[in-house]
């Protein structure tokens, strides 16, 4: 058996490690250059990485599917690229992505997310921001 999951999450390392555990060949579509980028350093993205691969998942970096091919059941995916992925299952754990253009066009600061304080109020008067798109220093914790 082999699976594809699309998406490098949290969720989606879950269900490598879960594919892995019963004996399923994983390949893993990740955006991103390197694991978990923005999330963690180059070094801590490496440790990461090193461990998926070490324990059989082979990571494809920097693609996005462009479509799920099959009938009745998953045959695999082909991505953007026009590359052909076969495989038997097919999971999906595509986390947020926000694009932020038209909010910085509004001159509304944004890194990872919309910059808001501990009110959720943005840098522009009278807009908040909330949600997975909000982005603020926890009062308690004093994290991003």
């Amino acid at each position: 058996k082999k699976s594809v999951i699309i998406g490098g999450g949290f969720v989606g390392f879950e269900m490598c490690e879960m594919m892995r555990m019963v004996g399923v060949e994983v390949d893993l579509v990740i955006r991103e250059k390197k694991f978990w980028e923005g999330v963690l350093d180059e070094e801590g993205s490496e440790i990461v990485e090193n461990s998926l691969q070490k324990n059989g998942v082979n990571i494809i970096r920097e693609s996005e599917v462009k479509e799920i091919i099959g009938g009745e059941k998953a045959d695999g995916i082909i991505l953007k690229s026009g590359k052909k992925i076969s495989a038997d299952i097919v999971l999906v754990s595509i986390g947020v992505f926000c694009p932020y253009s038209w909010i910085k066009d509004a001159k509304i600061e944004t890194s990872r997310g919309i910059i808001a304080n501990e009110y959720l109020e943005t840098n522009v008067k009278d807009i908040w921001t909330a949600g997975d798109a909000a982005e603020f220093t926890d009062i308690i914790s004093c994290e991003k």
